[in-house]
């Protein structure tokens, strides 16, 4: 029996160790190596936009250009990398209209048929205007979706730009971005729709919505709470100055399920954060399970940074978090491409890194905690450095499976042909190697093997203190991690920092609420 339980051990330890070593590789069962890049014969082509589905497959949605005209594209992959030969054309989706359209967001629908956002170009006029197009779940175009398979929504007669596409729960689309008649203001501007693609007749004024909060109004982000209020994050400026050029600051502005700006969310329905003379752009925003609300976005004065921010559901700053709930953390190279957050609120980001000559750039994958330090069990202190070329390389999206692992696109490219570009990396699975069943089964402690932290991760049916105690493989206890601090109900995620001075060994993690107490058997 001992023998048995030594052979367990060993093996849960090499498993273990196995993976660990793995975060922020690339996943040599996709495509090549990792990579896998998809020419449209005759055409440059980009990706914009990753998402996977429920079956594993990935579908990749960008634009493809010929002659100076532009037209959305996708493409279907098996969840190894290879081509869907049963979507579109062996794989492959051009669409065929003769206006020029550039794709920005693929989202899916719960049927599973895929709606594709961007903008619809007259480049002779200078006008641009959302347009949306439904393909159904084998790639053929969806004629049924608003007229002949595509809507187009203007909200000015100059000037509208779709940054970002969202889908509710009862099906209905939301599509975000900015609107303007002229090149002297910019206002955010919101549309939604039926699955049908017909305007949403109770959304704002007959289906879209028009907010300003200054001069120039930028929306780059969407996100939906459960309660079906929408947060739109973007940028906002007043101000021109010819030695750094506009003073953007982060804005996010809160609605009501009607299209309405919602007055109990900052000042009248929206908020602005930022610092005098620097620039700031919210890329990203998520609601945690407790209702507050995450941001991410670009920092610049002399280089760029990521800017995280947290905020109340009420839209006041969480001063919990970094300095005055606050944190920027500054980027290894030129500038931020994507943004996307894991479930237990590590962030993960592309950033564009050149190396040179006329096409030559190379693609970094971070990887942050929660608390905006980088995560050194992930690549190289936290970076990972890749490409899809040899010339010339760009990550556009992230998407992350089911199994954590992480999938990025973009552009693979030379001086004669740009194709779709994606890559797949290894990461941690959010298990541990003994689930506490504390509170209906909701703690979660992870990763394991550890490193200098513990996430643990809990659901609290009322608010209630936890404490955390590390002991050794003797059972004499070694650091207090978490002294009985209060958590409200619901889910809650806390960083357990462990001292950098722990050696290598086996140790038991004893976690309790003051009236249960539960072990975990960890690593280093």
């Amino acid at each position: 029996m001992k023998t048995i339980r030594y052979l367990i051990l060993v093996l849960v330890l090499f498993v273990s160790n196995v993976c660990f070593s793995q975060f922020g590789t690339l996943d040599v069962a996709f495509g090549t190596e990792g990579k896998v890049i998809t020419p449209f014969e005759g055409f440059d082509a980009s990706v914009q936009s990753v998402l996977v589905q429920p079956d594993k497959k990935i579908v990749a949605g960008g634009s493809v250009s010929k002659s100076a005209k532009s037209q959305f594209s996708l493409a279907r992959y098996n969840s190894d990398g290879r081509l869907d030969e049963t979507f579109g054309n062996l794989g492959l989706v051009i669409a065929d209209y003769p206006e020029q359209m550039v794709l920005s967001n693929i989202v899916l629908q719960s049927d599973g048929k895929i709606i594709a956002g961007g903008n619809l170009y007259n480049p002779t006029f200078s006008i641009s205007h959302f347009v949306l197009l439904r393909f159904d779940s084998n790639g053929v175009l969806d004629t049924a979706f608003g007229t002949d398979g595509r809507v187009v929504t203007n909200f000015s007669d100059k000037l509208d730009r779709m940054t970002s596409l969202i889908v509710q729960s009862d099906g209905k689309i939301i599509a975000s971005g900015s609107t303007s008649d002229d090149l002297n203001y910019s206002d955010f501007a919101l549309a939604r729709y039926n699955s049908d693609g017909s305007d949403d007749l109770i959304f704002g004024n007959n289906g879209r919505t028009i907010s300003s909060i200054r001069t120039w109004d930028f929306g780059y982000a969407i996100t939906l709470q459960d309660d079906d209020k929408i947060i739109v994050s973007g940028a906002t400026s007043n101000e021109f100055n010819p030695d750094f050029g506009f003073d953007y600051d982060f804005a996010v502005l809160k609605y009501d399920k009607y299209g309405l700006l919602d007055s109990t969310f900052g000042n009248g329905g929206s908020i602005t954060i930022g610092v005098p003379e620097a620039n700031e752009k919210a890329l990203y925003v998520k609601v945690a399970p407790d209702g507050n609300i995450s941001i991410v976005g670009e920092h610049h004065i002399l280089k760029y940074s990521i800017m995280l921010v947290q905020i109340l559901n009420n839209g006041d700053l969480d001063t919990s978090f970094g300095t005055t709930g606050v944190v920027t953390t500054a980027l290894t190279s030129q500038f931020l491409e994507s943004v996307a957050m894991q479930t237990d609120g590590k962030i993960l980001a592309t950033e564009y890194n050149s190396t040179g000559g006329c096409c030559g750039a190379e693609i970094k994958l971070i990887r942050l905690l929660a608390n905006g330090n980088f995560d050194a069990t992930f690549g190289t202190e936290g970076v990972v450095t890749t490409d899809f070329s040899n010339e010339n390389s760009q990550a556009n999206s992230i998407a992350i499976q089911e199994d954590g692992k992480i999938v990025i696109g973009g552009i693979s490219g030379n001086q004669i042909q740009s194709n779709y570009g994606l890559a797949r990396f290894n990461t941690e699975l959010q298990l541990s190697n003994s689930l506490s069943q504390l509170e209906n089964h909701t703690f979660l402690v992870y990763p394991n093997p550890i490193n200098n932290s513990i996430n643990l991760d809990f659901n609290f049916g009322e608010s209630g203190k936890v404490s955390a105690d590390l002991f050794d493989i003797n059972g004499v206890l070694i650091f207090n991690l978490l002294n009985n601090k209060e958590f409200q109900p619901g889910v809650n995620s806390q960083l357990l920092q462990v001292p950098e001075s722990l050696s290598k060994g086996v140790y038991f993690l004893t976690v309790s609420n003051g009236s249960k107490v539960s072990n975990f058997k960890l690593v280093k």
